[in-house]
């Protein structure tokens, strides 16, 4: 093929090629008709490999290098780009914090001298080797861990044996009180367990029959774990007379209620996908507002950044897809996919298929890979 057809291939121009050819990282044949180069389907890859390589910060020679490599040694050297970005990383977000610091002293000429000596400490050889020593320190071995563990193991059971000595009368009782703790915990995490699957059941029993998947509201999920968690464990306690926590008439009567309200709120707001439709549950239209495809408003992908564990829309490790619809933002991260649908068997499947719809149909849609690297749903 000409080099005109591989630009189209590759995105990048004939000046590029040819100077990646006298570079040695492409050999082409020629034609044996008219001398013109002759580009191969090998060659198009090579430069794809050559493009990827260079958006990764490799220098020639070590694309050179690796262009010849087998497949592990290239793993290796993009394991160890890896780790390179990060540190890159790191330093920029550096000299952001003290960009921003300067923005705001600028102008004072005491501050100047300051923010010298600074970056002077930073660039020093001194600063580099005491950034490994506390990255080292921060980073337990597995000896100095079984170490750390065998001194706290020890240091508790010594509390023990001494308290046992000092208030043998009341450990006695504690002892006998906390036997049944665990049996106590198992069988809540059973009762749980059926609680949960029981709402699953009933969520799945009460879509249409044409859903490809759904998904709850995940603040009222939490909310909703919270309060029967809390709740059978406060029976369970109770029953069995482990702890006397409180007991009042608002307990006993008012958990329950809290445990059907959560639940109602929790399955009330639901937003359902189906072959045609799109539809918003809430508690105050229990049978729901049905959009079609075409209604969509816009959409936007990204993925999360927090380290809040519940962190509802922004938490990191997780994909997020949003939709707008009547001006209302949908958030979708894990829905529960139809299992009679054989199609839907990787993650994010079903939102890959129903983004292309939306996509395909003219809907606008903004998406960020920024935190990508975070995720960690394909893992769990």
């Amino acid at each position: 093929m000409q080099i005109k057809d591989v630009e189209k291939l590759t995105g990048l121009s004939s000046k590029t090629i040819r100077f990646y050819e006298e570079k040695g990282l492409l050999e082409v044949a020629r034609n044996a008709n008219n001398t013109y180069r002759d580009y191969s389907e090998a060659n198009v890859q090579t430069l794809k490999k050559i493009k990827i390589f260079r958006y990764f910060g490799f220098s020639l020679s070590d694309i050179a290098e690796l262009l010849t490599q087998e497949n592990s040694r290239v793993q290796a050297a993009l394991e160890d780009r890896v780790q390179s970005l990060y540190a890159e990383e790191e330093k920029v977000f550096e000299r952001r914090q003290l960009c921003q610091k300067f923005s705001k002293v600028y102008g004072n000429p005491a501050k100047i001298d300051e923010f010298n000596d600074i970056i002077d400490f930073k660039e020093a050889d001194e600063f580099e080797e005491l950034r490994e020593v506390l990255v080292d320190s921060s980073v337990n071995s597995l000896w100095s861990t079984l170490l750390l563990t065998s001194v706290w193991i020890a240091w508790i059971w010594s509390r023990y044996f001494k308290n046992r000595q000092a208030k043998k009368s009341l450990v006695t009782k504690k002892d006998r009180r906390e036997w049944k703790l665990l049996p106590v915990l198992l069988l809540g995490i059973i009762l749980a367990l059926l609680f949960f699957s029981g709402i699953s059941i009933v969520t799945t029993y009460l879509l249409p029959e044409n859903w490809f998947f759904y998904e709850s509201n995940r603040f009222w999920g939490l909310v909703m774990i919270g309060v029967t968690v809390s709740s059978i464990g406060y029976w369970l306690f109770h029953f069995f007379k482990v702890y006397d926590l409180f007991d009042n008439w608002y307990l006993r009567f008012g958990s329950p209620i809290l445990i059907l309200l959560s639940t109602f709120l929790y399955l009330t707001n639901t937003t359902v996908v189906t072959e045609q439709d799109i539809i918003l549950y809430s508690s105050l239209n229990l049978s729901g507002k049905h959009y079609r495809y075409e209604e969509v408003e816009k959409i936007e992908a990204w993925y999360g950044a927090s380290h809040w564990r519940l962190s509802t829309n922004n938490r990191q490790g997780h994909f997020y897809y949003a939709i707008w619809l009547d001006g209302k933002k949908v958030v979708l991260s894990q829905p529960n996919v139809n299992d009679k649908i054989e199609r839907f068997t990787d993650s994010y499947q079903e939102l890959e298929e129903f983004d292309e719809r939306l996509v395909n149909i003219g809907i606008p849609k903004t998406a960020s890979a920024k935190h990508a690297d975070k995720i960690d749903y394909d893992e769990q």
